[in-house]
């Protein structure tokens, strides 16, 4: 289930990454639609990189408490993109 909601998040960070092009193409970079969008790119990107960095804690062995709570959070995160 987590591994399906980390791959759902990667293919809307794909799709966003693709579709910011083509907006700001047809309606200028400042459209509120080409801002929204980079928002949930940028959103995204930053669940991403939390966990890939609590993983990787998790892999090296230095897990802290704050490592857990923060894994958790990101798990929480993802459950939107299930």
């Amino acid at each position: 289930m987590i591994l399906r909601g980390i791959l759902k998040l990667s293919n809307k960070i794909d799709a966003h990454r693709q579709d910011i092009p083509t907006l700001v193409q047809n309606k200028g970079i400042s459209h509120p639609d080409v801002i929204t969008t980079t928002q949930k790119l940028s959103e995204e990107i930053e669940i991403m990189q939390h966990i890939i960095d609590s993983i990787q804690s998790i892999k090296n062995n230095h897990t802290r408490k704050s490592d857990n709570e923060s894994l958790k959070q990101d798990l929480r995160n993802i459950n939107k993109y299930r």
